[in-house]
């Protein structure tokens, strides 16, 4: 899981991007973006990741508007997830991803149609989550 905050002039941009390997082929599993500046709701959808998605590794940009959000996640999950100065692998990390398209070893499959009952639950749990204090809780907990 790749975690990353960028600022803009209406409200702080917000993404969450999953992979799957497949062999030695990337494929994307999930992707959440966020305009907000509530930054409880981008933590809690972290944890929620890394809580919730089993053996999952995750990544944020300690360098920026997310440093915060990186050292907690960093505390809480020491062995699941590390803060990257992502300024530096910038270059480094785009390059990676055009190589990879066009070696077809990422996939990022067409999405033909959002199935709102999904997303509704979805928005429904996440919602959960953030009115509870001290973490992220599955339904019913």
């Amino acid at each position: 899981m790749g975690f990353d905050i960028a600022a803009s002039g209406h409200g702080d941009l917000g993404s969450f991007y999953v992979d799957g390997k497949e062999g030695d082929v990337f494929k994307l599993r999930g992707l959440l973006t966020t305009q907000t500046e509530d930054w409880h709701f981008m933590k809690c959808a972290c944890r929620w990741f890394l809580t919730n998605l089993s053996a999952i590794m995750g990544c944020g940009d300690e360098t920026g508007l997310g440093r915060n959000i990186c050292w907690d996640m960093k505390q809480e999950f020491p062995t699941k997830f590390r803060g990257v100065n992502f300024s530096t692998l910038k270059v480094t990390m785009g390059m990676r991803l055009m190589d990879q398209l066009s070696a077809h070893q990422k996939i990022i499959p067409l999405v033909r149609r959002t199935n709102t009952k999904i997303l509704q639950a979805t928005t429904t749990r996440f919602r959960r989550c953030t009115r509870r204090q001290g973490g992220v809780h599955r339904d019913g907990q």
